[in-house]
């Protein structure tokens, strides 16, 4: 068995700096190997020919540039919803603790409980990862719905929901200890004092 060393292959291996290069160039060094490995990725899922082709009439140079920069600036590619999307929310980085939307009107009632019991959850909450945890204390402080706070930040309902449900599990889970730890502490003391 022979190994043949296509056109296309030489060319990238050539090459390869200098596009990846182009890549940062177009998205920023922290995703420009992930455009370069983008690229990659397609020309190997691609038809073969079709890149011999090019590569043989001397345009694969261009042709690749041009898939690069298509995809380092439309937002309907795979590397868009795989990398960059990602990277622009991180970067339009939301200041939860000052996201002061319009949404159900507080009452005294409520604001009292949730100053009062926020520490508590605070606790549990540090155990959360950063997005669950903000996202829990948004969504109780300021009395969102799903609805106002998927449009407020503009992340999806739906992630918001398993966000939510993931804190609320995890305070559950804590409450539930601390009934426990609670109910077996009161049977001591009354066991003490009917010893006494």
């Amino acid at each position: 068995m022979t190994d043949c060393i296509t056109c296309t292959q030489k060319f990238l291996s050539k090459h390869y700096d200098r596009l990846q290069d182009m890549c940062c160039m177009y998205v920023g060094e922290e995703l420009g190997q992930d455009l370069m490995h983008d690229l990659c990725v397609t020309i190997l899922e691609d038809n073969g020919e079709k890149y011999e082709d090019i590569c043989n009439r001397g345009e694969l140079w261009y042709y690749l540039i041009r898939v690069a920069k298509i995809n380092a600036f439309s937002k309907t590619t795979r590397f868009y919803y795989k990398y960059k999307k990602h990277k622009e929310r991180e970067t339009n980085d939301l200041d939860f603790h000052v996201l002061l939307i319009p949404n159900k009107t507080n009452d005294q009632r409520t604001d009292a409980w949730t100053s009062q019991h926020m520490p508590n959850v605070d606790a549990v909450l540090g155990t959360l990862p950063f997005f669950e945890r903000e996202i829990f204390r948004v969504y109780y402080l300021h009395e969102h719905t799903l609805n106002t706070l998927s449009h407020a930040t503009g992340i999806n309902r739906n992630t918001i929901h398993k966000a939510l449900r993931r804190a609320r599990r995890k305070i559950d889970k804590y409450n539930q200890a601390q009934s426990q730890a609670q109910g077996s502490s009161s049977k001591e003391v009354s066991a003490q004092e009917e010893a006494k």
